[in-house]
């Protein structure tokens, strides 16, 4: 499979979203963004099993992300259409290299990547 580049139109959407200026490269396919001072924000794409998953993240030095920061971050890269999911894994496989970053995984194609909650009862 080959990675795509991060399509420019989302990244000035995510830019204007955020009223940001000048983003930097990160990865083979994603950018970065830091204003310097206490917010930065990570947005990446790549193949995982045969789809194209992306990543948003964004932290601060001494403390964690607003939900509405993270509600933000998922308008600003997912958009109002795509899935996107925060995962609390187990203990044994938890990987962070930052105390105060919060991060959002979703499918590119914006499937969603759980089943269909609210067939047959609507409910868990």
């Amino acid at each position: 499979m080959t990675l795509a580049v991060y399509p420019p139109s989302v990244i000035r959407r995510f830019m204007e979203m955020w009223g940001l200026g000048h983003t930097e490269p990160f990865g083979p396919s994603g950018f970065t963004w830091d204003n310097g001072r206490d917010t930065r924000i990570i947005v990446t794409q790549a193949p995982h099993d045969e789809v194209e998953i992306l990543h948003a993240s964004v932290s601060h030095p001494t403390k964690n992300p607003s939900y509405a920061e993270l509600a933000h971050l998922h308008l600003s890269v997912f958009g109002r259409q795509r899935w996107s999911y925060q995962v609390f894994a187990p203990r044994t496989e938890h990987v962070s290299i930052h105390d105060h970053a919060l991060h959002l995984w979703g499918r590119a194609d914006g499937q969603p990547m759980l089943p269909d909650f609210t067939q047959g009862t609507g409910s868990i």
